[in-house]
């Protein structure tokens, strides 16, 4: 029996919760239904759409959050470049619960489903490494250095959350992120 005053937004956390952490492809019905309380027929009255109208939204929201907490933190011109990185990466590791948690947008490209995202992941990839490789050059590194070091950066992040995800060991994750942000701090 459906919860009577869940909102959409309530629905949307027990969602994300779910994709967050079995992804696409492990996000079954029943699992989805489970993690918000509510049946398949309430579930298709807030997303009619289904479980893929759930999946962009909850992606977008993602995307929204990752930007809020971390990238919008490389826009601030008026901070040097090195401080710009710094927050990133703590509000990157915030973002995924310091290793902790999956990336959503990871989680669905690599998955099952990935052509379904690949498009809308790719092109945010690439939007959010011109703002690591913007972030370099305002170093004075060339840019090819400001390219490879964004692509180092991410990378490397990325890494080592799936490294970490896959020993259940945060801590592979942090080291990693207190290495990263040693070496911007020598920038």
């Amino acid at each position: 029996m459906a919860k009577p005053n869940l909102t959409k937004l309530a629905v949307s956390k027990g969602l994300y919760s779910t994709f967050r952490n079995v992804g696409y492809d492990g996000a079954t019905l029943v699992a989805l239904s489970q993690a918000t309380g509510l049946g398949k027929a309430s579930l298709y009255y807030h997303f009619p759409g289904g479980k893929r109208e759930m999946a962009e939204e909850l992606l977008r929201a993602s995307v929204a959050e990752l930007n809020q907490m971390a990238f919008r933190h490389l826009a601030k011109k008026k901070k040097p470049p090195q401080e710009r990185l710094q927050r990133f990466l703590s509000g990157f590791s915030d973002y995924v619960s310091q290793g902790q948690e999956n990336c959503l947008a990871a989680m669905f490209v690599l998955g099952g489903e990935r052509s379904t995202f690949q498009d809308a992941i790719k092109q945010q990839t690439e939007s959010w490494l011109v703002q690591l490789r913007e972030t370099y050059a305002s170093t004075g590194l060339s840019d090819k250095k400001s390219h490879r070091k964004a692509l180092e950066l991410y990378t490397s992040l990325y890494g080592a959350l799936c490294v970490a995800r896959m020993l259940d060991d945060a801590k592979v994750f942090q080291q990693t992120v207190n290495r990263l942000g040693k070496a911007v701090v020598s920038l």
